[in-house]
């Protein structure tokens, strides 16, 4: 088997003329293709058809839709892939889409490709963002593209009256370390987000819990920064586990721009918040061409101060603010880059 791409528990690879049988299980299988194209399971010939246009589709743009099949079984799973949206590559928009045999719903692996499939799109193509579009009542389909991502922005109408939610994720939207993927907050993070900002833990040294309504106004903001200025903090996923941590990004401030954090107790000590911290000075200086970086955390906090020490920051002020004794740390490009 001539790979592509592999993920945790599947290997995708390119079609080839022998796997007609294959996708025909597939694509005749009505509930698999019913959000696809006109809706509805296809005849022999017209998996022909497609196989066909697939194979020169592929040649011709070095992407397409790709087999996917368990590690472990080598089971025939379905195809996954990226492609100019309908298949029209007179347009610049780059889709990313997939179907999977019933059998395999459920089991995480639609998420599993799209993260993988996102990645490499950013890493092998010229593009700044990917798109997808599912109809409203498909709503495991936008589970699994919030998971990887994606935000929502909108509904649009298909030539033919249908409302279609519309979901983009820019390139500047995640960031990929060796243990953990960054990426701008989704609708699937809110609830883990709101138990951040209410967990007594995290916020000792941070002003205390936030209600529930200006926890509402901080993720509306949060959202803002991003809209406006193409940055902002990040959803941070341990990838073992696959599950929100913490949050951590860039942000205006009155002081400057301004690295700011938070993590679940359980990840503390384990050297994720170095990871994301790190990942957002590097991202600054290399990516936004920032000058300058600060941090602010009060000085009763030591475990912060000693984060911060660690990735190069020093304390430039000591201040009062809050009630309480702050201390500003400062890292330069020509610093950071030593």
């Amino acid at each position: 088997m001539s790979i592509f791409l592999e993920t945790k528990r599947l290997v995708l690879r390119a079609p080839e003329l022998s796997d007609l049988d294959e996708l025909v299980t597939l694509r005749s299988d009505f509930e698999v293709m019913k959000y696809t194209g006109e809706g509805g399971a296809q005849t022999k010939e017209q998996v022909e058809d497609y196989l066909n246009f697939a194979l020169s589709y592929q040649k011709k743009h070095g992407m397409g839709f790709y087999l996917v099949f368990e590690k472990e079984s080598g089971s025939f799973v379905g195809e996954a892939g990226l492609f100019h949206l309908l298949f029209d590559d007179t347009q610049p928009e780059i889709e990313v889409g997939y179907h999977l045999h019933k059998k395999f719903w459920g089991k995480g692996y639609a998420t599993e490709l799209t993260k993988t499939l996102v990645h490499w799109g950013f890493q092998h193509l010229l593009i700044n963002k990917l798109v997808a579009a599912t109809y409203p009542n498909q709503t495991a389909s936008q589970k699994v593209l919030q998971k990887s991502g994606f935000n929502f922005r909108g509904k649009k109408q298909t030539s033919d009256g249908m409302e279609l939610f519309w979901y983009e994720i820019y390139k500047s939207d995640g960031v990929e370390t060796t243990h953990l993927q960054l990426h701008r907050p989704t609708a699937a993070d809110a609830l883990l987000l709101r138990a951040l900002w209410q967990d007594k833990q995290v916020r000792q040294f941070l002003g205390g819990v936030v209600s529930n309504e200006l926890i509402d106004e901080k993720i509306v903001s949060l959202q803002r920064h991003w809209d406006q200025h193409g940055f902002g903090q990040w959803s941070v996923i341990d990838k073992k586990q696959e599950q929100v941590i913490g949050i951590c990004g860039l942000h205006h401030s009155e002081d400057g721009i301004e690295l700011s954090y938070m993590f679940f107790p359980a990840s503390w000590g384990k050297g994720l918040a170095k990871e994301a911290t790190c990942a957002n000075l590097d991202y600054g200086f290399n990516q936004l061409n920032l000058d300058k970086v600060i941090a602010i955390t009060q000085e009763a906090n030591t475990n912060s101060c000693c984060l911060l020490e660690s990735i190069g920051m020093r304390a430039i002020d000591r201040f009062r603010r809050f009630d309480t004794v702050q201390l500003l740390y400062e890292i330069t490009k020509n610093e950071y880059t030593r």
